[in-house]
């Protein structure tokens, strides 16, 4: 029995991986090698979000010798081979003893890394293949700017609704009525300017 198989879609994984359709590559080293291949200034993958980007472009994962991977990618030596994992070598047993060897410098530098990535909020969203997005257009990201201001103020409105609704009647003098009023009236704007 004679079975199709579907090329993988390579398009813009070409400056991270290399392709072979008779290769394959355990899953550690094909996200040392596409990690490596990142550039510094962008958010970095973390290796099920590669795992599932390859999965939904058609790379079969398979398993050899106990080891998941993934055919169709060739690495390099030099990511082929796992680096050790010393217990000693992670960034807290470095921290304020003044170690200057590689390792210390290495795993401080992810350390710091790694905090950069979580408190940045400008980090582009998790989910979705980043790789294949087409670029937004200024439009675009001027209506997801309207749409994220509109759920704050409809949150916003909600909290302050609850409160005037928990309590007596309000009297019309009531500056939390004003408020709402303000929020409503804002919200009735942005989606004016969502539909037109």
């Amino acid at each position: 029995m004679v079975t199709a198989t579907t090329t993988p879609d390579t398009a813009g994984l070409e400056q991270l991986l290399d392709f072979d359709p008779d290769a394959w590559s355990p899953r550690p080293a094909v996200f040392r090698q596409a990690s490596t291949a990142i550039p510094s200034s962008a958010r970095q993958l973390t290796a099920p979000e590669l795992y599932g980007i390859l999965r939904a472009r058609g790379f079969r994962e398979t398993k050899r010798r106990g080891i998941l991977g993934f055919v169709g990618i060739r690495v390099s030596p030099e990511h082929l081979d796992a680096p050790a994992l010393v217990p000693e070598h992670s960034a807290s047993s470095y921290r304020n003893r003044g170690d200057r060897s590689p390792e210390a410098r290495r795993a401080l530098r992810h350390d710091r890394t790694a905090r950069a990535i979580l408190k940045d909020p400008t980090a582009t969203p998790r989910s979705g293949d980043r790789f294949n997005r087409a670029p937004e257009s200024p439009g675009d990201l001027h209506r997801r700017a309207l749409v994220s201001e509109a759920a704050e103020l409809n949150r916003q409105a909600g909290v302050l609704d609850n409160s005037i609704s928990s309590g007596p009647t309000p009297p019309p003098s009531d500056p939390r009525l004003r408020q709402l009023a303000a929020l409503r009236a804002r919200q009735s704007e942005i989606l004016d300017q969502l539909a037109g």
